[in-house]
């Protein structure tokens, strides 16, 4: 009789399915391969100590992660004097403690903590650009940042329980499963959230996940 799996390999299926479910057989590939990065990285740090992050820093897919994610906030937020120098700094410090505290037996790749994280990392600084400097901050900046502050920054934390439990609280089935896919996975478009859910119209899926934002909202205010 074959032995009951344990609950670190039923994890370790589950998360292996998501990812599956959500890309395509090259991207898969690219998410193994980086934990396989990571888990020479993690032996080599007891030897080499922090030299071992040359491991991650030169692996081809956290370059590109970083490289897109500096592009993006460069170009949303250089009229407003926050250079791509400084979301780089911040990145690779970022970058460097994720896999610090990363596991192979966590429950979520590092590629996608890296990618989460990097997002959460750009937010702080700019939080933190616009309150030091008032001169950077228009109206539309202000209200960013009061947004940021209570709604996406609750969010930063990986596996928050208590996110999870106030979006089960005050969200139908419904806006709970696709917030927390959309919280999830950052960089999937509307469209693709709904076709992990079963809606066609990406309209819908904005729609709904508007609903659960600001039913939240009102209780993180």
């Amino acid at each position: 009789m074959r032995d009951k799996k344990t609950s670190i390999e039923l994890q370790q299926e589950t998360k292996l399915e998501r990812i599956q479910r959500i890309y395509d057989e090259g991207k898969v590939k690219q998410i193994l391969t980086l934990e396989k990065s990571w888990e020479k990285y993690a032996r080599q740090r007891l030897e080499e100590g922090e030299n071992a992050f040359r491991i991650i820093y030169d692996n081809f897919l956290v370059s590109y992660i970083v490289r897109v994610t500096l592009n993006k906030f460069e170009n949303a937020w250089k009229n407003k004097r926050i250079f791509r120098d400084d979301f780089e700094s911040v990145f690779w410090e970022k970058l460097w403690c994720v896999c610090q505290e990363h596991s192979w037996n966590d429950e979520y790749y590092l590629y996608e903590k890296i990618k989460k994280a990097l997002e959460c990392a750009a937010y702080n600084l700019i939080k933190s650009k616009l309150r030091t400097d008032k001169r950077k901050a228009n109206h539309q900046s202000i209200d960013l940042v009061a947004s940021l502050e209570k709604f996406d920054s609750s969010f930063c934390i990986e596996g928050d329980v208590i996110t999870k439990l106030l979006i089960k609280q005050y969200c139908d089935e419904l806006e709970e499963q696709l917030l927390i896919t959309y919280l999830e996975n950052p960089y999937l478009s509307y469209r693709k959230i709904g076709r992990l859910h079963g809606i066609n119209h990406p309209e819908k899926v904005k729609r709904i996940l508007d609903s659960a934002k600001g039913k939240l909202g009102k209780v993180v205010a």
